[in-house]
């Protein structure tokens, strides 16, 4: 039997100290794939969905930024705040389990229900403890306690809140998706009669994100239309909820989600987009479904991927997002584009387009919120 030789033997065990490096790539490379393809699915939770109130009401704060009147801080409000103007009824807005009820210092008396497809609800500042156990089973309907001014309030109203994939998420399009629209209407004759509360709901005209540096930053119809319109054609394109947010990204950072007429030598629009460059003529880039499509690219897109839209880059679903949004626009400033994440993030939640349930790509990247 022939020994091996020294340069075999070094060989040899640059292989075995390779191969688990190798194996991590793979899986980290395997987890990518599979956290991009998880971004893209779209939660819907099953079930009859309902007004958490069963009288007439009407909503006295949003989800968004605004100054905490009890903190006397700026932060996120994580849920829509409604007021009762008859009975104080609070119901579950879905059937589901309940998975916490009791006292919280920020919430007061509150039930959080689990409705599975990782939705969950929260009725927060009840009156009294909820008529309700942990574990227990509720159908859409189901009292859960009444109204009241418990926790950090100035007054009595319920705050319910919507929660995807554990990060809370406006609650007006989430249940006007579902066909329980927050418009005020009494949900209790619905319920009795087991028939959807949907009636024609009017799109919200301005909202308030977190901008930059957690700042507020308002939003306000002319901006959301074109936001409507970016997500329309995202979705076309079939960009998804992922590639929604990152196009919010870009126009936010290039013109604030204004259709401008100026710009950087001849960039024009929502993109800010370039005639000389390739991106089409002056007017074809100041009109906002043609500058979205550029945007997006891909086999619908208008340029044959050159220049190269986001659905043209090879990856672009396993990058960070701003990285996503650079590839595309290739800036003199790259890194500006992650400030307007969290904006961008509560403008698609706004419009339908479901910017919350977009998860990061980095792994071990985390996401952290302010409660309500």
């Amino acid at each position: 039997m022939k020994t091996p030789s020294s340069a075999w033997i070094i060989v040899g065990l640059g292989v075995v100290a390779i191969a688990p490096m190798l194996l991590v790539a793979i899986l980290g490379a395997a987890a990518l794939s599979s956290a991009a393809s998880a971004c893209e699915t779209s939660v819907a939770a099953g079930g009859r969905w309902q007004p958490p109130l069963v009288s007439a009401y009407t909503v006295s704060s949003g989800f968004g930024m605004r100054f905490h009147p009890v903190l006397r801080i700026s932060k996120l409000h994580t849920g829509t705040d409604l007021v009762a103007s008859g009975d104080k009824k609070i119901v579950a807005a879905a059937a589901g389990t309940v998975v916490e009820r009791g006292f919280n210092t920020a919430y007061g008396n509150q039930v959080l229900i689990d409705h599975g497809s990782e939705i969950r609800t929260r009725y927060a500042h009840m009156a009294a403890p909820a008529r309700v156990r942990k574990g227990q089973t509720v159908g859409a309907g189901s009292p859960l306690g009444t109204m009241g001014a418990t926790g950090y309030v100035t007054g009595p109203h319920l705050h319910f809140e919507v929660i995807r994939r554990g990060s809370p998420i406006n609650a007006v399009p989430f249940m006007a998706a579902h066909g329980a629209q927050l418009n005020g209407k009494a949900s209790g004759k619905a319920a009795a009669n087991g028939a959807s509360s949907a009636v024609a709901s009017s799109a919200p005209t301005r909202i308030t994100a977190p901008g930059p540096g957690g700042r507020p930053f308002t939003v306000r119809s002319e901006q959301l239309e074109n936001a409507r319109q970016i997500a329309k054609v995202g979705r076309s394109a079939g960009a998804g909820s992922r590639g929604v947010v990152i196009a919010l990204m870009t126009s936010l950072q290039e013109s604030g989600l204004r259709n401008l007429d100026y710009g950087d030598r001849d960039s024009l629009g929502l993109f800010q987009q370039r005639p000389s460059a390739g991106w089409g003529s002056p007017a074809q880039v100041r009109n906002p479904a043609y500058a979205a499509r550029s945007f997006f690219g891909g086999p619908r897109g208008p340029h044959g991927g050159s220049p190269r839209g986001l659905l043209d880059i090879d990856g672009w679903k396993a990058m960070r997002l701003g990285d996503a949004a650079q590839s595309v626009q290739v800036s003199a400033f790259p890194r500006a584009y992650d400030r307007w994440e969290p904006a961008a993030r509560a403008i698609a939640d706004a419009v339908g387009a479901g910017g919350t349930e977009t998860c990061m790509a980095t792994a071990g990247e985390e996401r952290t919120t302010n409660a309500a």
